[in-house]
């Protein structure tokens, strides 16, 4: 038997295999009855196809939207929209063969084990919670809160050179790019925090490199989720196609997380910040995987919430006229501001929920496992070790569960009767059970927020500008969304 022959037996087996798995997948599956994309059923290469062209969560809705509270996304894999299921799959149980754990191929840093709080299994994860909480209790958030005005009140100063052509903007026209700056803040208020210094990006008008190696990294890892997904190929697949220029930013953002936080750590702050409470509990190791993913995911999410916010805000007739008079109606000036004032506003946290609920910061379900012996969801038999999640997106823009799903009303938040079935039950942003996010991203979004409408009455400039849910953890707008 010549090698010809020996090669082609082997190809001729390797296409077997892979139609046998295709047919049993869509005709003798224990999910084979679950509605949904029978192309995704088959494999899941559809499914890491749809991961990096970014119409992931998009296709999700559809699907949702045209088979109802579960459908299948994958060969082993189901979506939920209802309340039942976010309790269910998230909700959090007493006993450890109960707990849904974290799907490990959605949560893969490179090639590297994690070693942090938000892909940590459920075991470990309570360790890195307990050490990490106190960061973010009532007390420790009133002591970094004057670091969070600092930079607030800096942002406000330098939107009003760049209208008023001072200081570092010479140039003269009112109009602001209010999705850049947003990341601006954001990531110079997180950057404060964790290693007691901003990045600059505020005071230049411009992104840090550092900044823009982030969004590369989002990316990277999705990259990665979906060569994963192809085990046992992903190993291959990595190498021939995740782009050299993006396992280049993954790279250099490996290394300066590794240089700040080592500068950081030789040189003491007076002032609290998050690594006076991370270090007191974390090796080396966990320290910088920490803030390498604390930066990326906190930043990115909380950056999209302030820009939707003001997007929203801006395009909704007469709302952001009511904002800004609720502002200055209750605060004469800025230094009478701070968190827990500003909650007690009631427009201002219906629209910020409102914008949560319309563009979820986090779009994508949060894939776990389901225990062994399976278990019931939503009236569904669910066999042990299928993928499982529930998305904001999928249950918030569904008219299952809200009147109008993709109209923003900041007036569902607020008693309207139009909105009485709507069912809020399902609006988890920070997700919920005991890995919901303890951080205060949400409360320094509201302090921003507060003093833009206090200091600043916006309106369009132009809007070329997309929000839909493409790529990474959420969008990277692309265009720019320009106020004056």
């Amino acid at each position: 038997m010549g090698p010809l022959m020996i090669l082609g037996y082997l190809v001729g087996g390797w296409i077997t295999t892979h139609l046998l798995i295709f047919l049993y997948n869509l005709y003798l599956h224990p999910l084979r009855n679950i509605p949904g994309s029978r192309i995704a059923a088959i494999s899941e290469l559809y499914t890491s196809y749809l991961l990096i062209t970014g119409e992931y969560c998009r296709r999700t809705l559809e699907l949702h939207d045209k088979y109802g509270p579960v459908i299948r996304t994958g060969p082993r894999e189901l979506s939920f929209n209802t309340l039942t299921a976010f309790n269910e799959i998230y909700g959090g149980r007493l006993r450890t063969d109960h707990v849904y754990e974290k799907n490990p191929i959605a949560y893969i840093q490179g090639t590297h084990e994690s070693k942090n709080i938000f892909f940590a299994q459920s075991k470990a994860h309570g360790r890195y919670r307990k050490i990490l909480a106190p960061a973010f209790s009532e007390s420790s958030v009133r002591e970094v809160e004057p670091t969070i005005k600092y930079q607030v009140d800096g942002f406000i100063r330098a939107l009003r050179d760049r209208r008023n052509g001072q200081g570092n903007f010479p140039t003269k026209d009112g109009v602001v790019d209010i999705d850049a700056w947003a990341t601006y803040i954001v990531f110079d208020l997180l950057s404060a925090l964790s290693f007691g210094e901003p990045f600059g990006c505020v005071e230049k008008g411009e992104e840090h490199p550092w900044v823009t190696n982030i969004f590369g990294v989002i990316t990277h890892a999705t990259w990665v989720q979906a060569a994963y997904r192809l085990k046992p190929y992903h190993k291959i697949l990595e190498k021939l196609f995740i782009p050299e220029w993006l396992e280049g930013k993954f790279t250099r953002h490996l290394d300066w997380t590794k240089k700040t936080l080592k500068k950081r750590i030789e040189n003491p702050s007076t002032k609290k910040d998050w690594l006076t409470f991370y270090e007191k509990g974390l090796d080396e190791e966990e320290l910088f995987d920490s803030f390498n993913v604390l930066i990326a995911a906190g930043g990115e999410t909380t950056a999209s919430t302030i820009a939707a916010t003001l997007y929203y805000s801006t395009h909704t007739p007469g709302v952001m006229e009511k904002l800004v008079k609720e502002v200055r109606g209750r605060f004469a000036s800025d230094s009478e501001i701070d968190i827990a004032e500003a909650k007690k506003l009631a427009l201002v946290r219906a629209v910020i929920d409102e914008t949560m609920r319309i563009h979820p910061a986090v779009p994508v379900g949060l894939p776990r496992i389901v225990p062994k012996g399976g278990r019931f969801i939503d009236g569904h038999f669910v066999p042990g070790g299928s993928w499982v999640s529930a998305s904001q997106m999928s249950a918030c823009l569904s008219p299952m569960n809200f009147f109008e799903p993709r109209k923003f009303h900041p007036e569902r938040w607020l008693g309207d009767k139009r909105f009485e079935n709507d069912n809020r039950g399902v609006f988890f942003p920070f997700s919920l059970g005991k890995r919901n996010c303890i951080g205060l991203h949400v409360l320094a979004a509201v302090l921003m927020t507060m003093e833009q409408f206090r200091n600043c009455s916006y309106h369009i400039y132009s809007h070329e500008i997309d929000l839909e849910f493409r790529h990474r953890i959420n969008a990277r707008k692309q265009g720019s969304f320009d106020l004056e």
